[in-house]
């Protein structure tokens, strides 16, 4: 439990570290236009929602069926 904690407190340092290093990347005296919304079209629509969404999705099935398989495989030398 205590390795889980000191990777936990690292992980969340680190991440405090890197947001401060990316804050201070921007310039502050350029003026920035406003950023406009994503239009959705079908090409948007497939490659920033459906695809990342499926992407997820076969990678949670991939998981399961390589744990199935390493159970199986476990089982199988026990007989």
């Amino acid at each position: 439990m205590k390795a889980y904690l000191k990777k936990l407190y690292f992980t969340i340092s680190l991440l405090a570290i890197q947001l401060t290093n990316i804050l201070a990347q921007g310039p502050t005296g350029i003026p920035r236009k406003q950023s406009e919304p994503l239009p959705l079209t079908l090409p948007n629509i497939l490659f920033f929602f459906v695809l990342p969404l499926g992407l997820l999705v076969f990678y949670i099935w991939w998981l399961k069926k390589k744990r199935r398989e390493r159970d199986n495989r476990i089982n199988n030398d026990k007989e």
